[in-house]
C-alpha cells in the first residue's frame, strides 16, 4: 500500500540534501506557527471578548505584529539560511563531473566544464553523459540510475 513511502520530496538524498531539508522543515514549521498565530488573532477578532478585540485592534499590536515581527523573523531567516546553506556554492573538488546546463527554447544545451571552470569541446543536447557511458534525461540519485523508482521503472528494469 505505502510502496515507494516515504517520497523524495520527504526523504531526499544527494550530496547537499541534509542542508536544504533541514532548511526546508525550519521554514515548513515556522509557515505553520503563523498561521496558528493568524488563525487564533482572528477567532480573537471575530468571537472574543471586546476587551481582547479592542487589544488587537490597538495601533502597538498592529505595528508589533504586522512590522516588527515579520521583520525580525523574516531576517533571522535569512541570515540562518545563507549559513546553513553556502556551501552550495563552494567549488566542486576533486575529480566530480561538472556540467553547466543552460535551458534554451525547447532544449537543454550541456557543456562539460574543464578543470578551471572553463567550457570542454563536448557539448550535447537534452542528455547528461555519466561517467559510466550511459546517457540520462532523469538522474536519480537515491537508486543510483535514471530509474524513478516507481513500479513502471521498477519493472522495465528487471
Amino acid at each position: 500500500m505505502f510502496e515507494g513511502w516515504p517520497p523524495p520530496v520527504l526523504d531526499p538524498a544527494g550530496p547537499y540534501a541534509t542542508s536544504v531539508t533541514l532548511l526546508s522543515w525550519i521554514l515548513f514549521a515556522l509557515g505553520a506557527l503563523v498561521l496558528l498565530t493568524v488563525l487564533v488573532a482572528l477567532y480573537l477578532a471575530l468571537f472574543g471578548r471586546p476587551s481582547a478585540q479592542e487589544r488587537l485592534g490597538g495601533k502597538k499590536i498592529i505595528l508589533l505584529g504586522g512590522v516588527a515581527f515579520p521583520l525580525v523573523v523574516l531576517t533571522t531567516l535569512l541570515i540562518y539560511g545563507l549559513a546553513l546553506t553556502r556551501h552550495l556554492s563552494e567549488p566542486a573538488g576533486g575529480n566530480e563531473l561538472r556540467v553547466r546546463v543552460t535551458g534554451e527554447m525547447w532544449w537543454w544545451r550541456v557543456s562539460y566544464l574543464d578543470d578551471g571552470g572553463g567550457r570542454s569541446s563536448t557539448t550535447r543536447t537534452n542528455f547528461i553523459s555519466r561517467p559510466d557511458g550511459r546517457s540520462s534525461s532523469n538522474w536519480n540519485p537515491e537508486t543510483s540510475s535514471t530509474a524513478c523508482g516507481c513500479r513502471a521503472c521498477r519493472a522495465s528494469s528487471t
